[in-house]
């Protein structure tokens, strides 16, 4: 009979609980680190978050923060403020402040005629300003008679303009020689400065730009004609208004710099500020540009402006709220 012993481990041959912790104790501390490491890196990069995303609304809001205002000497006319002509509330209500002010800005800009020019005109001050001059008035009815400087709050396309969100506006100061001639209501110009060639190079490259785009659509319409994908009519009408205007565009782009490049109404608009006024560029070569009067100041035009630049205004005028006269009045 074979004896069988059962062994049993003792207490004192089983790992203790602590040396159990013990081995594994520099392992968990390392991995607290690291979390306290992980935690403290996501802390900071939520912060930079933070930082980069109030430093965007700042840079991007602060214009809201102020208003663009104009100054005008403003004569407080009784026979347009005070119909009844006794200064009282009723009568101060029903006064033309509107036709006040229009008065004041027919007399700051005799030069401007025309009825759509006019309201463009007025259209830079804000449509509150009438109801701003009426409450002084009524708030100190011994400013009727009297003619007092105000600044008035300028209207919201006009503030836009001056804090850069309608185009981006390039001023280039010149300092070669102006040359003017004006027939028939054309104006020619002619310099050695160089912008003359810079602006026609941008010409030719918005006129090669333009050549692609038609060119790539052209191929496109050819291949869906080929495949019978849609109006057959439609599409064979789409293609020969693409072969004209690439043959327009050929014919452009084949002229020497000596020879005028019109400037496409899909472009910058390039004005001219000399002594005398605003003139926006039409045609440009090497040397010389054709244009028109958009706000003449001074009626006496001589040969040779004094002093002149060049002003880029980069959106094209029919992307954009504010026109080339109105730029030039602003």
């Amino acid at each position: 009979m074979n004896d069988q012993t059962n062994t049993v481990d003792s207490p004192t041959n089983r790992p203790r609980t602590i040396d159990l912790v013990r081995k594994t104790l520099d392992r968990r501390y390392r991995a607290e680190r690291r979390f306290q490491w992980i935690g403290l890196a996501a802390i900071i990069c939520g912060l930079l978050f933070l930082v980069v995303m109030f430093a965007s609304i700042i840079g991007n809001g602060y214009s809201a923060f102020y208003q663009s205002y104009v100054q005008l000497d403003v004569t407080y006319d009784p026979e347009k403020i005070d119909p009844q002509g006794n200064a009282s509330e009723e009568s101060l209500m029903a006064g033309n402040y509107g036709g006040l002010l229009k008065q004041k800005m027919r007399e700051m800009y005799p030069m401007i005629k025309g009825r759509r020019d006019k309201k463009l005109l007025y259209s830079i001050v804000s449509s509150g300003a009438g109801y701003e001059i009426r409450d002084r008035v009524m708030a100190d009815k011994s400013l009727l008679g009297q003619t007092e400087t105000l600044w008035l709050l300028l209207d919201d396309d006009a503030d836009m303009f001056f804090k850069g969100y309608i185009t981006d506006i390039v001023r280039q100061r010149q300092e070669a020689k102006l040359r003017l001639a004006e027939s028939d209501g054309l104006l020619t110009l002619s310099t050695d400065a160089p912008v003359l060639k810079t602006i026609v190079s941008d010409v030719r490259r918005h006129l090669q730009d333009a050549y692609a785009d038609a060119d790539r659509d052209l191929k496109r319409f050819e291949r869906q004609l080929e495949q019978h994908s849609g109006d057959e009519e439609a599409l064979s009408s789409s293609m020969q208004a693409l072969r004209d205007d690439i043959a327009r565009l050929e014919q452009e782009l084949a002229t020497n710099e000596s020879s005028l490049l019109s400037i496409p109404e899909g472009m910058s608009s390039y004005l001219v500020k000399t002594d005398a006024g605003y003139l926006k560029l039409k045609a440009v070569a090497a040397g010389k540009a054709t244009g028109e009067w958009l706000l003449k100041l001074d009626e006496d035009t001589g040969p040779a402006a004094k002093s002149w630049e060049v002003i880029v205004l980069a959106a094209a005028e029919s992307n954009r709220r504010t026109s080339d006269k109105g730029a030039a009045i602003l």
